[in-house]
Parts: structure tokens; C-alpha cells; sequence
């Protein structure tokens, strides 16, 4: 969602911890990593957004460390084709 949207639709950045580089290199404890270091009690959710990322790993793990919904780029879009189909 790029920021424009995600300001249309009420959603607001707290903390942009990386760039647009080098996700594809990070192992998922270092995604884990990533997004605790993302977290702020302003925070409501975390997004790891790069179809590139291994996040899906862990994504229930880090759920449950912070005690707020984490969603990626994959596991979105496979939220989205799921609706799209009916399923």
C-alpha cells in the first residue's frame, strides 16, 4: 500500500526501520529482529512489507511476543486471492 493510500484510508507509518534493499538476505530471525525493533506502543500492528522477505516464519512467533497482529506482504496477498476465490 503505498503511504498516499494508507493515509486515505486512516493508516499512519510510527517507524520505518529499513530500506528498499537487501530484504531477500535477511534470514527469518533477522525479520524477526527486524520487526521488534519496529514495534512502539503507538503501534498497533507491524507490516513487513517485501514479497522478498522470509517472514511467514514468523509471523505467529512475533504475534505473540508483541502481543499485536504482524502482517506480510506474502501471507496478505494470500489473504486476498483466498477472498477472491471464495474460499
Amino acid at each position: 500500500m503505498s503511504s498516499r493510500l494508507a493515509r486515505l484510508n486512516g493508516v499512519s507509518t510510527v517507524r520505518l526501520l529499513f530500506g528498499n534493499y537487501g530484504q531477500s538476505a535477511l534470514t527469518p530471525d533477522q525479520v524477526f529482529d527486524l520487526g521488534a525493533r519496529a514495534d512502539s506502543p503507538d503501534a498497533q500492528a507491524i507490516v513487513l512489507s517485501c514479497t522478498d522477505m522470509r517472514a511467514v516464519e514468523i509471523i505467529e512467533p512475533l504475534q505473540d511476543t508483541l502481543g499485536k497482529p504482524v502482517v506480510c506482504s506474502n501471507g496478505a496477498l494470500m489473504q486476498w486471492a483466498k477472498k477472491q476465490i471464495d474460499c
